[in-house]
């Protein structure tokens, strides 16, 4: 009987130190997979953040923070999303980009599309659009935009007021002597 007991107590220690290295192997797999996610979102951070804080990002963002029609669409202040998609790559002085960012403001949301190259060290951009969503509106961030003011000015027995337009669309205003002056 000792004997027996002697193999039992063998056949479970042997049972043991299998169970224990099959728990240290799915320990040692868990604690690999958590690294290389770990080092997957890292990756992806350290991209996304490149992304955001490159200068063709930042200058069209500054272009979309201050442009009338996104600021009457979006409300103020207008932020960027972190799920940036698209590329930026650049050689020096010289480089291309094309992004779509997802941006968002008090009053609405939206897609800020970008298409630009670098030339000479300076961005210059194609493509500067914002979608609004649930809207098939864009808003083209490179055209120029007008500002039509109406003033009304009154008319004095001796002065008549009068508007005159440059051609770099400034607004004079003078005063013009009256007839029956």
């Amino acid at each position: 009987m000792g004997y027996s007991n002697q193999q039992d107590n063998a056949q479970s220690k042997g049972s043991k130190g299998s169970k224990n290295c099959l728990k240290l192997a799915a320990l040692g797999c868990l604690g690999s997979l958590v690294v290389l996610g770990g080092g997957i979102v890292g990756i992806v951070f350290v991209a996304i953040s490149f992304l955001r804080s490159s200068a063709a990002t930042q200058g069209a963002l500054e272009r979309l923070q201050t442009h009338p029609q996104a600021v009457e669409a979006l409300g103020e202040p207008i932020n960027m999303g972190w799920q940036l998609s698209g590329n930026i790559n650049i050689s020096g002085p010289s480089g291309d980009a094309n992004l779509s960012i997802p941006v968002s403001g008090p009053r609405g949301a939206g897609t800020l599309y970008i298409e630009a190259e670098k030339q000479a060290g300076e961005w210059d951009y194609q493509v500067l659009e914002l979608a609004i969503d649930g809207s098939s509106e864009r808003i083209d961030l490179l055209s120029e935009f007008t500002i039509h003011l109406q003033w009304h000015l009154p008319e004095t027995p001796l002065l008549r007021p009068i508007f005159a337009t440059d051609t770099a669309t400034e607004v004079e205003v003078g005063f013009q002597p009256s007839a029956s002056f």
